[in-house]
């Protein structure tokens, strides 16, 4: 399951929560469109977060019927985004301490450096409108040692690489288990629309759908496009858009859209490029293997 954290040195904010609505706003969309899209519900929030502040405002004042701070329908807006969009973080302890450029830290931002994974950001503060952020480790006597974190703050620039752990991934082994994503996959072809039995109005249109789709499924996988095998493998008459298992147990094998279907099927290859068999993006079998889809993978002489 993919996990994302908050950014919770993001929750900062110099003006009034009520004169930056429209960046609680952005926050929800990125966070809807992440359920929506990918099925990604909720990230991991600090224990107090309810007790801390957004901007000026303590989001506990949401829970008291006579504050009158926000609106009704702005506490109420709130309190959903809360209830629906976020979870207690579960910490055993062993969490790498971090720290943001004021010295603040974050057992969020920390925990998803342990994990490997992303962290969302509001955006009352421009810096966080990045895709990457730092942070430090700090230790006596020695030089803070900054982090990079991949950072998701706008629904429009979300990139699929970063919701995937990378310690989620290397639990799977690419020949297994080549589509186990399937909560992800399911979400997103239901966002698009895809029907089994769809019918392209042409050559091209259905290309260029496999294309864009096919490559967003296998890389929720952790398969990652290999230029150099695709350029090397295709010419006037075959389209192809090869991965090699980069972010699976072990990198030991590739994977090839099938351009013949109409539903996204992957040829599956070993090391060698040998073709094992054909497969849905569901990871079922659908057919033997075939030595006509055999990719070279370094040119002839």
């Amino acid at each position: 399951m993919t996990s994302l954290y908050l950014n919770d040195c993001s929750m900062a904010g110099t003006e009034s929560l009520s004169a930056q609505w429209e960046k609680v706003i952005r926050w929800f969309e990125l966070m809807k469109y992440l359920t929506q899209t990918y099925g990604i519900a909720k990230i991991s929030v600090p224990k107090d977060f309810k007790n801390r502040k957004l901007c000026n405002y303590s989001l506990s004042q949401c829970y008291i019927q006579e504050d009158d701070e926000l609106s009704k329908i702005r506490k109420a807006f709130l309190l959903s985004m809360i209830a629906n969009h976020t979870q207690e973080l579960r910490c055993d302890g062993h969490t790498t301490k971090l720290f943001d450029s004021n010295g603040t830290e974050s057992v969020c931002i920390g925990r998803a450096y342990d994990r490997g994974a992303s962290i969302v950001s509001f955006t009352f503060d421009a810096k966080y409108e990045t895709d990457t952020i730092t942070t430090y480790i700090k230790e006596e006597g020695k030089k803070d040692r900054p982090c990079k974190h991949n950072n998701l703050y706008d629904k429009d620039k979300v990139t699929i690489s970063y919701l995937l752990p990378c310690t989620e991934s290397r639990k799977h082994k690419a020949l297994d288990e080549p589509m186990w994503n399937h909560k992800m996959m399911e979400a997103y072809c239901k966002q698009i629309n895809h029907k089994a039995d769809r019918k392209s109005s042409s050559t091209g249109e259905k290309i260029s759908y496999l294309k864009e789709h096919g490559r967003k499924l296998a890389e929720m996988n952790g398969w990652l496009i290999d230029e150099n095998k695709t350029n090397l493998n295709k010419d006037s008459r075959h389209q192809r858009l090869i991965f090699h298992s980069a972010y699976f147990m072990k990198d030991e094998c590739y994977l090839s859209i099938d351009f013949e279907k109409e539903d996204f099927h992957y040829e599956l290859l070993n090391h060698r490029g040998r073709h094992i068999c054909e497969i849905d993006w569901h990871g079922v079998k659908t057919g033997d293997s075939d030595p006509s889809h055999n990719i070279r993978l370094k040119r002839d002489g």
